[in-house]
C-alpha cells in the first residue's frame, strides 16, 4: 500500500479508478486539516488471489508513520475523531444492504465469507512498528455510531503503539492474540462489547485487542 512514499503523504486514499471522483474528493475534504499531507492513489480493477479480509477494499484510508509521529502530535487526537465522524457521516455511501458504492470482490476459492460480515467497500490501514501493518475491518451492516467508535479506537490504538504509551501487558496481549498474515494485524469492533477485537483471517474473531 505504501507505494506513494515519494509523495511524502501522511494519509493515502487508495481507491479503484472506476469509482466516481466524488467518492474520494469529498472524503479528502472531510478529513483535511492544515499541515496534513493527503495523497491519492487510484488503482485498476483486477481479480485478486487471497483471503478476502486481507484483500484491499474499494477505498482504503492508509495512515503512514508520519501521521502518528508528526502530524498527530501537532493536531492532537481531535483529528482522528474528525476522521471517525467523516466516515460515519458517509455511512450510506459505503455500508448497508444497498451502499451507493457497489463492488464485486473476487478471492481465492473457498476463502470468501458467504455471510460477508465486513465491508468490501471501505477499510482503514495504518503503518505500525516492527514491520507490521494494521487493518480495520468495518462491519458492513453496523450503524454509523459503530463506524465512528471503531475508527476512533483504531487510530487511538495505533497512535499509542507509536508513542510507546500502550500498557505493556496490553501490548503483550496483542502480540499473543494476533494472527500474522503477511505482517498484517486485523482488527474489528465487537458490537456487543464495543471494543476492538483481533481477527483471524481464516476464522472468526478470537479475542479482544488492547484498549486504552
Amino acid at each position: 500500500m505504501r507505494t506513494m512514499a515519494d509523495q511524502d503523504a501522511d494519509v493515502i486514499i487508495s481507491y479503484l479508478d472506476e469509482l466516481p471522483p466524488a467518492a474520494v474528493a469529498d472524503l479528502h475534504d472531510d478529513i483535511h486539516m492544515p499541515g496534513l499531507r493527503i495523497g491519492r492513489q487510484p488503482r485498476p480493477s483486477m481479480p485478486y488471489a487471497g483471503v478476502e479480509w486481507l484483500l484491499p477494499t474499494a477505498v482504503v484510508l492508509y495512515f503512514a508513520k508520519s501521521y502518528f509521529d508528526g502530524f498527530l502530535k501537532e493536531a492532537g487526537r481531535e483529528h482522528y475523531h474528525r476522521v471517525a465522524a467523516a466516515l460515519a457521516n458517509r455511512w450510506a455511501r459505503f455500508f448497508g444492504p444497498t451502499p451507493e458504492i457497489k463492488v464485486a470482490l473476487v478471492a481465492t476459492a473457498g476463502k470468501v465469507d458467504e455471510d460477508r460480515p465486513y465491508s468490501p467497500t471501505l477499510s482503514l490501514m495504518a503503518e505500525g512498528v516492527a514491520g507490521r501493518s494494521f487493518k480495520l475491518l468495518l462491519c458492513d451492516h453496523g450503524s454509523p455510531d459503530q463506524v465512528r467508535t471503531a475508527v476512533a479506537q483504531f487510530l487511538q490504538l495505533v497512535a499509542q503503539l507509536h508513542a510507546g504509551s500502550l500498557d505493556p501487558e496490553l501490548a503483550s496481549e496483542l502480540d499473543r492474540k494476533y494472527r500474522r498474515a503477511y505482517g498484517m494485524v486485523l482488527l474489528a469492533l465487537d458490537p456487543v462489547s464495543g471494543r476492538l477485537v483481533v481477527i483471524d483471517p481464516l476464522r472468526r474473531p478470537d479475542g479482544e485487542a488492547p484498549q486504552s
